[in-house]
């Protein structure tokens, strides 16, 4: 194992992932217009408040995710996920008639490093020289810092200004923190089946309850908001017909091929890391696959289902 998929396992490692797509409302109407338009509870985060939302449609399907920040009561920094900026602006934007909020592109701006594994919040904390408070936000002067657990060990996202990010990279060496590449992260994502939009969706309709993201990305307290009807729905009756699951595979196995059992396609591979000669992926299957140790065919190889996270 890489020594930086070992520290973000026992220790904490940090791991450059790029410049994001970052959009900021802001305005009066701003926590209300969340509220209204994403998956998650926007009308009670407090300042200093994170949370994992989904966008979706007036059927209830995932049209992307998001990383939602409350750094102000009345301005929300969102990092988007399988969205560009552009995308949103031109969705979202059509919604704001009468309501006084502002819709801002911040991409570019931004670089995103995040510090993953039970250690993160100590070996961030020394890295920006002081403790952080248990909150899902801090804003230090034009650094944020988001507690997002990316490894299924715990972690913090740091959104820095994009020209500052070789400069706490650096830091971060000098301090004894192991610096991982983008490769690692995604290994760990995939044995802690965590599934990114779009590589993991089941097809064109897609709903929250498939990827196993109601505990994180939903509320069902909060009042309405787009899709609301179709997704508490799914979530009374308990009965979707597809969910996200891991299948273990030889070597070498294409993963863009469909999942077959029986000769009937019952699914398709999205994320896949190949790891000591075994590929581990993440596929959303039908019912009929979803029994651990069931044997599927993909391409020429056999694959077993497994639960999620990977042992």
């Amino acid at each position: 194992m890489s020594t930086a998929r070992t520290a973000a396992l026992d220790g904490a490692a940090i791991f450059d992932l790029g410049v994001p797509q970052v959009v900021r409302l802001e305005g009066p109407d701003a926590r209300r217009f969340s509220n209204g338009m994403f998956t998650q509870n926007v009308r009670d985060l407090p300042v200093g408040g994170a949370t994992r939302s989904a966008m979706t449609d007036d059927r209830g399907r995932v049209l992307g995710l998001m990383d939602l920040c409350c750094p102000a009561d009345d301005s929300f920094l969102v990092v988007l996920e399988g969205v560009s900026a552009e995308w949103f602006e031109e969705r979202y934007g059509r919604f704001i008639v009468f309501d006084d909020v502002e819709l801002t592109d911040h991409s570019g701006e931004l670089a995103l490093l995040t510090v993953q594994g039970p250690g993160a919040d100590a070996a961030i904390g020394e890295l920006l020289g002081g403790s952080l408070s248990e909150g899902g936000v801090a804003v230090l002067g034009e650094r944020y810092v988001v507690r997002r657990d990316r490894a299924g060990r715990g972690g913090r996202d740091l959104l820095v200004p994009a020209g500052a990010a070789a400069e706490h990279l650096e830091a971060a060496r000098d301090q004894g923190l192991v610096i991982g590449e983008p490769e690692d992260l995604e290994v760990l994502r995939v044995r802690s089946g965590q599934p990114r939009w779009p590589v993991d969706r089941s097809g064109e309709r897609t709903f929250v309850h498939e990827l196993g993201l109601v505990p994180t990305v939903c509320s069902f307290t909060k009042g309405c908001y787009v899709g609301q009807e179709v997704i508490n729905r799914m979530d009374t009756m308990g009965r979707p017909t597809k969910r996200l699951c891991g299948l273990v595979l030889p070597a070498g196995t294409r993963c863009e091929d469909e999942v077959l059992l029986d000769g009937g396609k019952v699914g398709r591979l999205g994320s896949s890391v190949e790891v000591d000669g075994t590929v581990y992926a993440l596929a959303v299957l039908g019912k009929a696959a979803w029994e651990p140790g069931t044997e599927v065919q993909v391409g020429e190889a056999v694959g077993v289902v497994s639960a999620l996270p990977f042992s």
